[in-house]
Formats: structure tokens, sequence, C-alpha cells
């Protein structure tokens, strides 16, 4: 029996869930709302300007961590260089805003405690 995958969302999220599994032999099918895939990696333009929402901050870039493998997988390794932030980076929702360390682990405590 075939394995076979629906992955909905063809976001950062999403393509990356598609590799994996793809990469492991398992039939993927993604499905995206837009006409073009890379969720908030793809600028845009509304009444006349152009928005980069793009990635500028991800977790697990580090030797071994999830990212860095996902990138390392796709042949990317050279073409893809990860720089630490020392002090890691500040989420702000709205009135909420909080601090989210560059530990990886980390983040998970902090986010849960949040």
């Amino acid at each position: 029996m075939t394995q076979r995958v629906v992955v909905i969302g063809g976001g950062l999220g999403g393509l990356s869930a598609a590799v994996a599994l793809a990469q492991k032999k398992i039939a993927v099918t993604l499905l995206e709302a837009q006409p073009h895939v890379g969720g908030y990696a793809v600028s845009f333009s509304r009444q006349g300007w152009t928005f980069d929402p793009a990635l500028h901050v991800t977790a697990a870039g580090g030797a071994g961590q999830e990212f860095r493998r996902l990138v390392d997988g796709l042949g990317l390794g050279d073409a893809v260089r990860f720089l630490p932030l020392p002090d890691g980076f500040r989420v702000r929702l709205g009135a909420y805003d909080f601090p989210l360390p560059n530990d990886y682990a980390a983040i998970f405590e902090r986010l849960a405690a949040a």
C-alpha cells in the first residue's frame, strides 16, 4: 500500500512538510488557495504599493536542527547561511509584547508559559 498525504496550504510550513514527506518517498498532494505558493515569503502588490513580508527570522537553523536539515536535504546547504541572533527577538501582537530567545527549546518553553 502506497502512503499518500494531502498538505493543505502552500506557505513555508506546507512546502516544508510536502518536501519532507516527498523525501521519504510518500506521495504528496499540495492544496493552495492562492494562485501561487510561498505564503508570506512572496511579495504582493496592493493599490500601487509592493509589500515584501518575506521570512526574516526562523528557528531551528543551527547545525543538526530541523530547518537546517530541510535546507541541506534540498541540496541548498552551501547557498543558505543562517546567522544566529545573540539576543533572540521580540514578538508584538497588538498590545501583547514578549521576547523570544534564540534557543529552539527555549522558544517552546517561552510560548508555553505565555
